[in-house]
């Protein structure tokens, strides 16, 4: 979903100062598939009852959908709010990454790997999160 928001922006398919109230029918397709993933994930936090933030976890992938589907899909505004909050979510796969390199099965973080995913994780966030939000 952030690649595609991510192409949107870059093709110049959205423009992020004009096109706040205006509807887009490839970002609206795109959520409505990307609820089949919340769904999937709310059903996996749901499962899995020893997960540390678990009710944290399912408010956010309850909430989610919510806020980009209904303002999107249904009120057919503000396309370019919701891809701003999907790329903040580009460096979401590095952190999960780092994650499971410190863990036991991924090998430690005294590693080269979990450094290199360390720097890229550090500048992905920094892009995705503050800087696009300008």
């Amino acid at each position: 979903m952030s690649c595609e928001a991510l192409r949107l922006f870059v093709s110049g398919e959205v423009r992020l100062w004009d096109d706040f109230g205006t509807r887009h029918t490839v970002w609206e397709r795109s959520l409505e598939f990307s609820i089949g993933f919340y769904v999937f994930d709310t059903a996996l936090t749901l499962y899995s009852t020893g997960q540390v933030g678990r009710s944290e976890l399912l408010f956010h992938h309850m909430l989610a959908p919510v806020e980009h589907f209904v303002p999107v899909c249904v009120c057919h505004k503000y396309a370019a709010v919701s891809m701003l909050g999907y790329l903040s979510e580009l460096s979401t796969p590095l952190v999960n990454a780092r994650w499971m390199r410190s863990s036991a099965a991924g090998g430690g973080s005294a590693t080269t790997m979990y450094l290199v995913n360390g720097v890229a994780m550090m500048v992905v966030f920094f892009v995705s999160r503050p800087l696009l939000q300008l």
